[in-house]
């Protein structure tokens, strides 16, 4: 509600910190939002730490579109060291999972 305003004004940094709390929670889906937000930078300043911590919480949780998220800033160096085999990993475990976007070819 708060990230997009339904009901309410919209407050990203709330509707932020609030995904953040759920996915302190465990809640898969709440930590890929708050993963997606770090990067783009919604609701605060863009975090790809932040955003890869979140992500692999998701991961964990079984959301397969976490895995990807997280495989990309692995492959990119995003938030933290590069590491193209352990990007490969995680999009290879989001494809299994149904995330047919992991499934694609990875760009060069």
């Amino acid at each position: 509600l708060w990230a997009r305003g339904l009901g309410v004004r919209r407050a990203p940094t709330r509707a932020r910190r609030y995904y953040g709390q759920a996915c302190k929670l465990r809640h898969a889906g709440a930590c890929m939002i708050t993963g997606r937000m770090c990067v783009l930078g919604h609701g605060g300043a863009q975090d790809f730490k932040a955003a890869r911590r979140h992500f692999a919480a998701g991961c964990q949780g079984g959301h397969a579109q976490a895995c990807h998220e997280l495989a990309q800033l692995w492959r990119q160096g995003l938030g933290g060291p590069r590491d193209a085999a352990r990007g490969r990993q995680l999009r290879q475990r989001a494809c299994k999972q149904g995330w047919t976007a992991a499934c694609r070819p990875t760009p060069r």
